[in-house]
């Protein structure tokens, strides 16, 4: 009986913690990504506008991701941001790894190791213009789906944002792919100390 209690317990508080990840009952939502997806258009700088909160990114600002090619098959991963340390002085802070599709036929289903992490996370281009902005969608189901936990980024290739004409069609894309827009946060990007 105090195990189930303390089960209940610990699902109650997790619920409660991860709300603002996108912790919601059911599997992951099917979210289509870019058909024609151009991975030597991708490359380059991106700069995170918004995104859905998450716990490895709590705290940062100032998230800038560059992506180069190593090879045929491989993306070099390079994450900046920054951050308070434990003075409260800023500091640039960065994660870096590797970005492959591990089906041909679907370059935009990436899968991204971090150097520093055991796991591979999913990192999936719902779409991108390739000059303005990118759209991307990671969610992972809990206790066979019974839960899912989603996340997801507008990225820009500048810092600054977006004209209205583009923040229109990013809306767009998000009504029609089913990607809930509430649950994202504007990213600050200024007084960076990492670019």
């Amino acid at each position: 009986m105090a195990g189930k209690s303390i089960l209940v317990f610990a699902v109650l508080v997790l619920a409660a913690v991860s709300v603002r990840a996108s912790f919601t009952p059911g599997r992951c939502p099917v979210v289509p990504v870019k058909a024609d997806f151009d991975v030597a258009q991708y490359l380059g700088v991106w700069y995170d506008i918004r995104s859905y909160f998450t716990i490895f990114q709590a705290g940062v600002n100032c998230s800038r991701a560059d992506y180069t090619s190593l090879n045929a098959t491989h993306i070099r991963v390079n994450n900046t941001g920054t951050k308070h340390n434990k003075k409260g002085e800023k500091i640039a802070i960065n994660a870096t790894g590797v970005a492959y599709a591990p089906n041909a036929s679907i370059p935009a289903k990436l899968k991204v190791k971090f150097d520093n992490q055991p796991n591979v996370g999913d990192y999936w281009v719902v779409d991108t213009d390739y000059s303005n902005y990118a759209i991307v969608w990671s969610c992972k189901n809990i206790a066979s789906g019974l839960f899912h936990i989603s996340y997801s980024w507008v990225l820009g290739r500048n810092s600054n944002g977006f004209s209205p004409a583009v923040e229109g069609t990013i809306d767009q894309l998000l009504a029609k792919n089913n990607i809930d827009a509430t649950l994202y946060e504007e990213v600050v990007q200024t007084g960076c100390v990492n670019y």
